[in-house]
């Protein structure tokens, strides 16, 4: 009977190797049934939703009034929320920051108004000027998450349609299998790699020791590119 504690760390050691090969071969296996577009296609629709949230909310918001009255109705729901005496004062710098920790909302959302600084014409409330910093903030945040979700739905679409085509030739579907596993090795070395310098953040001799026994993950542990990209940052 096979016994994983009767064997030598050498031994050992050669089911770490067999171990990460398995790893890789998973990952292969599981992005070649999603094929290439997919794959890919899934990193991009990410992207390209995102940069279109981030460059279109601000018109979107401006062009749909508010995102339809909402900037509007969020700008007199904090106002009336923000009544107590010491936000009826004058906004100046000094009192937004006195009424500013007074005030229940997030820190990012304080040092954001704060950091500013107050340019407002003169009768207007600290519950008006911080209404009126938040408001926009709020619509333009929900116009960027329903960008980005839109965006995810069309161009999700578009891949099924692209992966349906490829699929219906036989030469192509191929390929996309073929370079869906390719890419899939490559999420699972990239995986292995980030699994193997957090070990290596333990520096215990014990298991350099170890490792240096194996027949090619001590390569990966020694000149691992996650490692070299660090060093290379700081």
């Amino acid at each position: 009977m096979f016994n994983v504690f009767s064997l030598n760390a050498f031994q050992t050691a050669i089911l770490v190797d067999i171990a990460v090969i398995i790893a890789l071969l998973i990952f292969a296996l599981i992005d070649a049934k999603k094929g290439f577009i997919t794959c890919v296609f899934g990193l991009i629709i990410t992207v390209v939703a995102f940069v279109v949230a981030f460059f279109c909310a601000s018109t979107v918001v401006e062009a749909t009034n508010g995102l339809f009255g909402l900037q509007e109705l969020v700008f007199t729901e904090i106002q009336g929320a923000l009544s107590g005496e010491i936000f009826q004062a004058d906004a100046t710098q000094e009192g937004l920051l006195l009424a500013l920790s007074e005030a229940n909302l997030p820190t990012f959302l304080i040092d954001l108004i704060s950091a500013k600084g107050i340019d407002a014409p003169a009768g207007t409330t600290l519950a008006q000027y911080i209404a009126g910093e938040v408001a926009p903030f709020v619509a333009l945040v929900l116009t960027g998450i329903i960008l980005f979700i839109l965006c995810k739905i069309v161009l999700t679409f578009v891949e099924k349609i692209l992966t349906s085509l490829v699929s219906s030739v036989s030469l192509l579907g191929a390929v996309n299998t073929v370079f869906g596993a390719v890419v899939g090795f490559i999420k699972g070395a990239l995986t292995v790699c980030i699994l193997f310098s957090l070990l290596a953040l333990l520096t215990s001799p014990e298991i350099t020791e170890f490792i240096n026994q194996t027949l090619f993950v001590h390569v990966i542990y020694h000149e691992n590119p996650i490692n070299l990209l660090f060093s290379l940052i700081f």
